[in-house]
């Protein structure tokens, strides 16, 4: 009995890290894509186009997550917070920590990939961190997890500040009907 109800939970938790990290799968088809290539030239041409979007992808989750940061900063210092629930705060208190840790993260990774492309062993170097061990050239899954972080936190930021206003929002109906006490 224990045991069907350890497989259950087991499977739920895999179906859920699944969908919470969907876009793995775009990042991961790339990665393998590069990695199966033959030609060396054109290896080299597929992995320095990827560098780029992906520095490009950086930017842009660095530009959202501060502007998310700002936004979350802004409603942290309304009034009606006080008499949120305090689910709300926990939210978007969330929603900061994973804004601001998506940024550092983005920082940190497009200085890298930088790196790697002005240092002359840069591809083969990435190659190496990319691929896992082995015969196959399947993708390293840390390699994606660490590439793949920042969105995702953006992602879970974005989230849990939409909970949390919606709570902001709509706990006030749970006690009472539509009124003039409703008003955020």
């Amino acid at each position: 009995m224990a045991g069907g109800v350890r497989k259950r939970v087991a499977n739920v938790a895999k179906v859920a890290g699944w969908i919470t990290t969907m876009p793995w799968i775009c990042l991961q088809a790339a990665i393998e894509q590069i990695l199966q290539e033959q030609d060396v030239i054109v290896q080299s041409k597929q992995l320095n186009d990827w560098r780029k979007r992906k520095n490009k992808e950086l930017e842009m989750v660095t530009f959202a997550g501060t502007l998310i940061a700002s936004a979350v900063t802004g409603s942290i210092q309304w009034s009606a917070l006080g008499a949120a629930h305090w689910l709300v705060s926990a939210a978007w208190y969330s929603t900061l920590l994973f804004s601001l840790v998506s940024v550092i993260m983005a920082f940190y990774l497009s200085i890298l990939l930088t790196n790697l492309s002005i240092n002359n062993d840069g591809d083969s170097i990435l190659l190496k961190a990319l691929c896992r061990s082995g015969r196959q050239k399947k993708s390293r899954w840390t390699s994606l997890f660490a590439l793949q972080m920042p969105i995702m936190l953006l992602s879970y930021a974005l989230m849990m500040y939409i909970v949390g206003l919606s709570l902001l929002v709509i706990r006030p109906l749970w006690h009472e009907p539509w009124g003039n006490n409703s008003i955020v």
